[in-house]
């Protein structure tokens, strides 16, 4: 059956690819593997993507197994990356596969050690945040890497923590289980294949953006994270997802327009409660809003526990 749902994002995606393409001088043909499709490929050829974007080339995806077929794309041109399918791992080559060598990473890492630097510093970071925004996607790709080549303690390392809670799939499970029940769909499997290309590469995105604003709110001077004992001072703009980026920290506060903004975890909140403010109340959602940096301070002195001023 040909959900319309991927029907319809499938032409969505070649519109995409269409738009990228329009106007570059250089293809990027993307060859891995036909039939059921895993994790490893599909950030691999996301990486691929992000890559041909960040320098405006065209791409191209091609799924075989056949190595005449990719032979003869590989004669074609010098600009062709064989992605987790050919036997070969060479850099030099654009060749990234791992199976013939079970010390070797799966591919989406190889690309990233390989082109995830390139990548980056398209994006005119600098060299700090570029080493910083690489490590943060590593980390994330390692555990795709744990799963896909089955080394032994991924279940225990990565299951339960980085991609797994309360009995909820891990990532690699979750992509096998988008194949079609049959491989005989080439056409259903390269709908799906490409669904989960965009939402990867939109995953990739966000990998990036999360490690790029931790690289930023340790280094930027005006960037306020409250903890007991802690200075405080203003955010220029609100921070998303605070509470994964910093697991350890209770409270936090930015500007927001002409107010103030503090977030808090719920274990504070009792101790807020206290707070002689302008706010009626302090709300279970962990958002409370100061009107001005008198208010904010008074916030401030009493999670600090210091004793308020009139």
């Amino acid at each position: 059956m040909h959900f319309l749902f991927l029907l319809s994002v499938h032409l969505c995606f070649s519109f995409y690819i269409n738009y990228q393409t329009k106007g570059t001088l250089k293809t990027i043909t993307l060859i891995t593997h036909d039939g059921h499709f895993h994790a490893d490929e599909i950030f691999a050829t996301a990486i691929g993507l992000l890559y041909a974007e960040a320098f405006q080339y065209q791409t191209k995806i091609v799924r075989t197994r056949d190595a005449d077929r990719i032979s003869a794309v590989k004669n074609k041109s010098n600009a062709v990356w064989t992605i987790d399918v050919g036997g070969t791992f060479d850099p030099d080559t654009n060749d990234f596969d791992h199976h013939q060598d079970k010390d070797l990473a799966c591919s989406c890492v190889m690309l990233w050690q390989y082109k995830g630097g390139s990548l980056l510093k398209a994006k005119a970071y600098g060299a700090e945040k570029c080493h910083a925004i690489y490590n943060g996607v590593f980390k994330k790709l390692s555990g795709i890497d744990y799963f896909d080549r089955g080394i032994a303690d991924a279940h225990d390392k990565w299951y339960k923590s980085e991609f797994s809670q309360n009995g909820v799939m891990h990532l690699n499970q979750l992509i096998r289980e988008m194949n079609h029940h049959s491989t005989d769909s080439e056409k259903e499997q390269n709908s799906r294949f490409e669904v989960l290309v965009l939402l990867a590469k939109e995953m990739l995105k966000n990998w990036m953006e999360t490690a790029a604003l931790r690289w930023d709110m340790a280094n930027d001077p005006q960037a306020f994270v409250l903890q007991e004992g802690d200075a405080w001072m203003s955010l220029k703009q609100p921070m998303p997802n605070w509470r994964s980026l910093f697991p350890k920290k209770e409270m936090i506060c930015f500007r927001t327009g002409n107010q103030f903004c503090v977030q808090y975890r719920p274990a504070v909140r009792q101790k807020l409660q206290q707070l002689k403010v302008n706010a009626q109340h302090i709300p279970d959602r962990g958002l409370l809003y100061c009107t001005s940096e008198a208010e904010l301070k008074q916030v401030i002195n009493c999670f600090q526990g210091k004793k308020e001023t009139a």
